[in-house]
């Protein structure tokens, strides 16, 4: 309890020197993140819903999740983690507006809110309510987008961070097979986001360490940036889904297929998976 207070606190202080900040639309060559876009998992999915009935309550228009944007903000928890800080701008200094724009998103607007400490989302989502600095850019009119990002992080300062990243235009990014995150209402009711299935793959056995969640489709692991090449200890598989683990980073050699999921994938994969196909069942 004591470390998620000191978090919230060190959340707040640093969205006051971030306000709710304007990237100047620009002309910038950009590189692009094909390969690198990501699903909500449920946690996150459950931030969108109160997001956007917080929204819907002060009559603003939802927001919708994209892929691309999910990717930016999750690689910027993680990043924080990983390497024990707290801050808006990495380590080599990169800004949020810059990690946007790096990974091929194009807006005008643009903020970002981060928090730690806290696993939930309500959790998450209170603390950034009730401060002036987060709740504007929650509130924002000239947003459309937002990526949303939770990283678990055993073992580092506060365990969970939190990036959220807002944009005011809904960047055309698809998950592998098709279709993004969702968001919008129907109905005139918020839809909270909706929930894609998505397999979750872990570096440690037990569900632990770096972690990266793939939706329906083809990846090699080496260009993931939750989990990399020969680095998968175990996983987590709905009962939609079926993942497919691979030797090879072209979809050959000797392969392993679960339809559940597996608190440790067996000695003849552990870290030695180099491509993954997840499919519906």
């Amino acid at each position: 309890m004591k470390q998620s207070r000191i978090a919230a606190l060190f959340a707040l202080m640093a969205l006051a020197s971030l306000g709710a900040c304007t990237a100047p639309a620009g002309e910038d060559e950009i590189s692009s993140s094909e390969g690198a876009l990501r699903a909500l998992d449920t946690d996150e999915s459950a931030f969108l819903g109160l997001l956007n009935a917080y929204r819907a309550q002060n009559g603003l228009a939802p927001l919708t999740a994209t892929p691309l944007l999910n990717q930016v903000a999750y690689d910027h928890s993680l990043d924080m983690g990983q390497k024990a800080y707290f801050d808006h701008n990495d380590l080599n200094g990169v800004n949020p507006f810059d990690r946007m724009k790096n990974a091929g998103y194009r807006g005008g607007a643009m903020a970002e809110n981060i928090a730690a400490g806290n696993s939930s989302a309500q959790g998450t989502f209170d603390q950034w309510k009730y401060s002036a600095g987060h709740n504007a850019n929650m509130l924002g009119t000239a947003y459309r987008a937002i990526g949303i990002g939770r990283a678990a992080v055993p073992g580092s300062p506060y365990t969970y961070y939190w990036t959220t990243d807002f944009g005011d235009v809904v960047d055309g990014s698809q998950l592998p097979g098709g279709g993004t995150t969702g968001g919008g209402t129907t109905g005139g009711g918020t839809t909270g986001g909706g929930t894609t299935a998505v397999a979750q793959l872990y570096t440690d056995y037990g569900y632990r360490g770096r972690t990266q969640s793939l939706a329906v489709g083809r990846y090699t692991l080496s260009r993931l940036s939750g989990v990399g090449n020969d680095s998968v200890s175990s996983l987590r598989v709905p009962s939609t889904l079926k993942v497919t683990l691979y030797q090879n980073d072209n979809f050959g050699g000797t392969s392993v297929v679960f339809t559940g999921n597996s608190f440790y994938v067996g000695s003849a994969f552990n870290d030695q998976a180099s491509s993954v196909v997840v499919e519906a069942r």
